[in-house]
């Protein structure tokens, strides 16, 4: 399977809600020390919320839904 996949950190969130159409939205940043920040993503499935470091992939057909970026590193290969 071909997809498009970027890593979500939270210097391109913007890019990630343009990737997404949208689908992406609601960026959070917890303010504890050591907190994650986080985002909501849209998909087939329902809203979740997605932390940052995680793969967030777009399929041919326009699907949108995010992975685990050491289970998505293990599961695809870069292609290019």
């Amino acid at each position: 399977m071909i997809v498009l996949a970027v890593e979500f950190t939270a210097e391109n969130f913007d890019f990630i809600e343009e990737f997404t159409g949208g689908l992406a939205h609601n960026f959070q940043s917890d303010k504890r020390i050591n907190a994650k920040q986080y985002c909501y993503l849209k998909t087939e499935h329902g809203v979740k919320a997605i932390p940052t470091e995680t793969m967030v992939v777009k399929t041919h057909q326009g699907e949108v839904f995010s992975w685990n970026k050491d289970l998505f590193n293990k599961q695809f290969e870069e292609w290019s």
